[in-house]
């Protein structure tokens, strides 16, 4: 088989996984609010538990709203104070910039209904995780 093949091959089963993982999941399509954070959805028997990648968020800068189908999250990230300012010393020039910051909010539509009266969240090292019992 050619490496041009392989490739091609590669190739097609990346979008079939990326078809794959949309399945379950439609996001929905809103106006655009700032970043979105990265999201693992996780199904157990009574319950989804959705944890959220959101490293150096407050807790209180946080916001969940859930139910009928979808779990909406939002807030603002805020710069933290320059290390240079702490420590008294000069920083000449910013030489990487990859951390988002500023407003967040990401909205997914979850294959079944769940009770958002019942929303239990939680923060552990950087993420949020959220726990939504079955209707």
């Amino acid at each position: 088989m050619s490496r041009r093949r392989i490739d091609q091959m590669v190739t097609r089963m990346g979008t079939i996984v990326t078809e794959m993982q949309t399945l379950h999941f439609r996001f929905v399509q809103q106006e655009r609010r700032g970043w979105e954070p990265l999201m693992n959805v996780y199904r157990y028997p009574d319950h989804y538990e959705i944890c959220v990648e959101l490293a150096g968020v407050a807790p209180g800068d946080i916001q969940v709203s859930a139910g009928g189908r979808r779990v909406a999250v939002s807030g603002v990230r805020r710069w933290p104070d320059l290390r240079c300012r702490l420590t008294g010393s000069e920083c000449h020039r910013t030489t990487l910039m990859e951390i988002e910051e500023g407003e967040f909010w990401r909205e997914i539509e979850l294959p079944e209904e769940i009770d958002g009266r019942t929303a239990d969240v939680f923060a552990q090292q950087g993420l949020v995780w959220i726990r939504l019992q079955l209707k």
